[in-house]
């Protein structure tokens, strides 16, 4: 008789394990998936902070020139401008700024001066140009 009151203890005491072991796998997973969203989130909020952050606006275009305007709240890198004439993509040889110095970006409410890389790409009179950065959607204006 003795022995089956042991039994009966023993078994509490490994179900108790059992149940507590559960309990800290349970709460070591739930730890990790709750880092791995708010990272996630974090990201989302940052990518989303910098599309805000990187607005821009196509000023005008003449001949081999394309000024476009950041009109967001962050400098924007010259290389991740994509301009379009006429819905074909064309490459700027230079960028400048109103001084005509060399930039690779553009500061906040400046402009940056695209010059056309190849001769044949020209701004004609009612071309339509459109610019694009990594962050923002495009934006369009016709050519002067």
């Amino acid at each position: 008789m003795g022995q089956k009151g042991i039994s009966d203890v023993i078994t509490i005491i490994i179900i108790l394990l059992v149940a507590v072991s559960l309990a800290g796998a349970f709460f070591i997973w739930a730890g990790r998936t709750s880092s791995s969203m708010q990272e996630g989130a974090g990201k989302q909020i940052n990518q989303t902070t910098n599309a805000l952050g990187q607005q821009i606006d196509v000023e005008s275009g003449s001949g081999s020139q394309i000024v476009i305007r950041n009109k967001g709240s962050s400098s924007i890198q010259t290389n991740t401008l994509a301009v379009y004439i006429n819905g074909t993509i064309v490459s700027c040889s230079a960028w400048a700024d109103n001084t005509g110095a060399a930039i690779t970006s553009i500061p906040i409410q400046q402009i940056g001066i695209c010059t056309l890389s190849a001769a044949s790409w020209k701004c004609s009179p009612g071309a339509v140009i459109k610019a694009t950065s990594a962050a923002t959607l495009e934006n369009e204006e016709r050519c002067s």
